[in-house]
């Protein structure tokens, strides 16, 4: 199971992804964030570059590959309440 929790900087993701990993035992956490880093720093010099990393279809491509596959990986829950 992927739950993808979505919303604006600022608006409490983190925790709430915290939180459920707390209530959900096997639970992991996906930050899509940190593939955005790696492209920025990847492109760093190339032009033209999008001001949010999230429109670049490699971002795109390489969350759905990391996201479905540590699910695969990680199995998530055992069990739930």
């Amino acid at each position: 199971m992927i739950v993808w929790l979505n919303g604006p900087f600022g608006g409490g993701r983190s925790t709430l992804a915290a939180e459920l990993c707390r209530a959900l035992p096997g639970a992991v956490v996906a930050a899509p964030e940190a593939i955005g880093d790696l492209l920025r720093s990847t492109l760093a010099n190339h032009d033209p570059r999008p001001r949010d990393y999230q429109d670049l279809p490699p971002w795109r491509h390489m969350t759905s590959v990391f996201v479905t596959g540590l699910a695969r990986y990680a199995g998530g829950p055992s069990s739930f309440p």
